[in-house]
């Protein structure tokens, strides 16, 4: 009998221990200067995989997060790359971290796909200093 209650005993302490082992960090990214939400930022903890994307709203959460000093970096189409100040996550209350972005320039990558039988000529046109590379199909 007393076996059985230790075993019962041990299982219910492991339990609640393995439940209370991560938090969750929650926020949300907004527009500085209009305070409207910034959907489908991009966040990320700095020198981590952990990340996650805003929603409609510009709000984002990170579960199972272990206890300790992060840094986020938030980015987003239209507006400058912004990375918080250094915050604290704790068991007991996980942390809320709300991230204004300023609008800016971005900077996307693309590629260019060419036909195969393409060549180029550079064209100028009256009052356009750089030169515009049409593709001449042959």
């Amino acid at each position: 009998m007393n076996k059985n209650l230790f075993i019962i005993a041990l299982f219910f302490v492991c339990t609640v221990h393995a439940q209370k082992s991560s938090s969750i960090l929650k926020g949300r990214v907004y527009n500085a200067k209009n305070n409207e939400p910034v959907e489908f930022a991009t966040i990320v903890i700095q020198n981590s995989v952990n990340g996650t994307n805003s929603d409609l709203d510009g709000n984002f959460l990170l579960k199972d997060i272990q206890p300790g000093f992060y840094q986020l970096k938030v980015s987003a189409i239209g507006f400058k790359t912004y990375i918080t100040e250094t915050f604290r996550i704790t068991l007991a209350a996980g942390a809320t971290i709300n991230v204004p972005c300023q609008p800016g320039q971005c900077l996307e990558f693309y590629t260019r796909i060419y036909p195969k039988n393409c060549q180029y000529r550079k064209t100028k046109i009256q009052g356009y200093r750089g030169s515009i590379r049409p593709c001449l199909l042959i």
